[in-house]
């Protein structure tokens, strides 16, 4: 059998959208949904979080903004990254899993992997919706909370560093035309 594109190794996907100021760097972390206090009853190896980290790839559309602070129909499309994760990330992704596993076990909030809780995390805890103000105080009123995993905006720069690396450069694609015959 043959061997798998990287493109096609994770079997699912998701689709994200983040704006980029002009300097380059990401405006927002990358929120995902709301965290549910029953999935976190299973160890990390069986859990909902470590099966989807492992197996999505997420397709980060980038969109520039022309000025600062411009508004949605004025960024500009900057271009596609694939975001996986791998077995560095995954490890610190499970360091977050299980300080939230520890908060729901002792019921205590201070606990939660806010950000910079640790070396080299990637992934935090925030709240989520416009409504999430009171989202540390009512976390164990419902199953489902106020609040999200992100990925923060260090590790979304590095990735797209990462992606830009692999990237062929205009040079390549210009040489290549160049060098196109037609018949």
């Amino acid at each position: 059998m043959t061997e798998k594109h990287d493109l096609f190794k994770k079997t699912s996907f998701i689709i994200k959208n983040s704006p980029i100021p002009p300097k380059g760097t990401y405006r927002e972390r990358m929120s995902f949904r709301n965290l549910t206090l029953s999935e976190f009853e299973e160890t990390w190896e069986d859990s909902y979080w470590k099966l989807f980290f492992d197996e999505t790839t997420i397709l980060n559309i980038l969109w520039k903004e022309p000025k600062s602070g411009s508004k949605n129909g004025e960024r500009v499309l900057e271009g596609v990254n694939r975001i996986s994760f791998n077995d560095d990330d995954l490890d610190s992704i499970e360091t977050s899993y299980n300080m939230v596993k520890e908060t729901i076990e002792k019921e205590d909030v201070s606990l939660l992997p806010y950000p910079n809780s640790f070396e080299n995390q990637i992934l935090e805890i925030g709240p989520k919706g416009q409504k999430s103000d009171d989202a540390y105080n009512t976390f164990f009123n419902k199953d489902t909370t106020k609040t999200c995993f992100f990925l923060n905006k260090e590790i979304l720069f590095e990735k797209i560093n990462d992606n830009n690396k692999n990237k062929p450069s205009e040079k390549y694609f210009q040489t290549i035309q160049n060098n196109q015959t037609y018949n």
